[in-house]
């Protein structure tokens, strides 16, 4: 059997070959298996792809609250809660991107254009 790295590599390969399906089979036998934020994470972006924003937020949010320190799940919330016109909820997933990755550029832009929305 594979490991669950391999199960997530393999899926993160499906994801980028945009066999959507395949890859949300992986990550979901995956979470069945043991959850992980990474798994939720790749469901959340499945399900932004296919414009579903309910379970896409849901998934990053399962993805963040396993583990608040997988900065692409912070970014990934945040970046969903501000194109959803939740401006002051992102607000925090941003900044906690960018203190786990302080030189992430594209999440000190999104940080400062969400507080240019709010009229700060």
């Amino acid at each position: 059997m594979w490991s669950k790295r391999n199960q997530l590599k393999q899926a993160w390969q499906y994801f980028q070959a945009q066999r959507w399906p395949e890859a949300e089979q992986i990550a979901q036998n995956a979470i069945k298996e043991h959850p992980q934020a990474e798994a939720y994470y790749l469901l959340g972006l499945l399900a932004s792809k296919a414009e579903d924003w309910l379970n896409a937020r849901r998934q990053l949010q399962k993805a963040v609250d396993l583990d608040p320190w997988y900065a692409p799940a912070q970014y990934s919330l945040g970046l969903l809660l501000h194109q959803l016109g939740l401006t002051v909820a992102a607000i925090p997933h941003y900044t906690k991107a960018i203190e786990i990755n302080p030189t992430w550029a594209e999440a000190q832009i999104n940080l400062g254009n969400a507080y240019l929305d709010l009229g700060h």
